[in-house]
């Protein structure tokens, strides 16, 4: 029904529009000397926050938004839109300088004279993120819903919104939408490592000289939570971690995950020098002569420890789901998360599937 409405709305643009216009409170125009600016903001009926958005712009980009600004007939606050899509074009702009070399003053000054073609592209981002809000609005996308899409590679967000369906009786599409988005990010997952190396802020490599260690605090972007830890470890248990992390492509905090992997392997090999009936400390000396199949079967115990822990990450289970999860022998536990599933209109699991572990 309500996509029923929104094509209705669309198809009717000018009336729901001029409704609105009459529904709403008198347009801000204290203070406005500009014609045309005075027409843009009666059109759209903008109250005072988006006027003075506006007004703060340089000329040239004032024109650009009242050039370009067009939101879908189905949104409710106008001046939000705009609000938010001035500041897009800020951005654009204050980027297309910095890129250029320049400050955003002498960028303002200059860009009558930009090649079109850069115009066009900066067009054709500002259409990408109305396709974005568009869609998030169409599906009623929550903050977690949101912040799932835009976590992605821009190209895997549009094969997201070209691809995601759901069934319309659904009241919620939260939870199918970050399912669908995880499983995308699965599939695409050296495209997606990719994109979070890069977006990610600066590796921690201060009193760093293995260049072996320096390789893989960079490729995983750690912080110096995850970069101490990692340097606390004996080298054998070092090169171990370096050897086998490797997180779900979906895991937003990497540096986290490596710090809980870190603990994870530090307990294995401490269980296994107990054990033996020796210490950490000679265990850790002497791990470098152990059989293969001991460490064959500790990586197997790391690997069932990531797919728990990569199921309750899907799932999003609290401390008590987690704990119930934990209490099952490792055989049902392996069942448990084999068989479990839940309606993806649910927004909270947990309490389904607690019941489904006692069963």
């Amino acid at each position: 029904f309500i996509m029923f409405c929104v094509r209705m709305a669309k198809e009717n643009w000018f009336e729901v529009r001029a409704t609105r216009s009459a529904q709403t409170s008198e347009p801000y125009t204290d203070g406005v000397d500009d014609p045309a600016l005075l027409e843009f903001i009666q059109t759209w009926c903008l109250n005072e926050h988006a006027v003075l958005k506006m007004q703060s712009l340089p000329l040239e980009l004032q024109q650009r938004v009242m050039a370009e600004f067009s939101p879908p007939p189905h949104v409710a606050n106008v001046s939000d839109k705009l609000f938010h899509f001035c500041r897009l074009v800020e951005k654009s702009h204050a980027d297309q300088a910095t890129a250029e070399g320049g400050s955003w003053e002498l960028a303002a000054e200059s860009s009558q004279s930009e090649a079109g073609a850069t115009h066009a592209d900066e067009r054709a981002a500002s259409d990408e993120e109305w396709a974005l809000a568009e869609f998030c609005e169409r599906w009623s996308l929550n903050q977690d819903g949101i912040a799932k899409l835009r976590s992605l590679p821009p190209s895997l967000q549009q094969r997201v919104m070209a691809e995601f369906h759901a069934p319309p009786h659904l009241s919620d599409f939260n939870g199918k939408f970050i399912m669908f988005c995880v499983r995308m990010a699965k599939e695409n997952w050296f495209e997606v490592r990719a994109t979070r190396s890069a977006q990610t802020s600066e590796p921690y490599t201060d009193g760093v000289d293995d260049p072996a260690l320096l390789e893989f605090i960079q490729t995983w972007c750690l912080n110096e939570h995850a970069v101490l830890k990692m340097q606390s470890l004996p080298l054998e248990l070092q090169q171990r971690v370096m050897a086998e992390f490797s997180p779900p492509p979906h895991v937003a905090n990497v540096s986290d995950k490596l710090f809980h992997f870190c603990r994870l392997v530090e307990k294995s090999h401490a269980d296994q020098a107990t054990a033996e009936g020796g210490s950490w400390e000679l265990a850790a000396e002497s791990s470098q002569s152990e059989a293969g199949a001991t460490h064959a079967d500790e990586r197997a115990a790391s690997d069932e420890e990531w797919a728990l822990a990569e199921f309750c990450e899907r799932w999003s289970l609290n401390q008590d789901g987690i704990a119930k999860l934990r209490s099952l022998p490792p055989s049902l536990q392996q069942r448990v998360m084999a068989e479990f599933h839940a309606p993806p209109h649910l927004s909270d699991f947990n309490g389904k599937f607690i019941m489904f572990c006692v069963r």
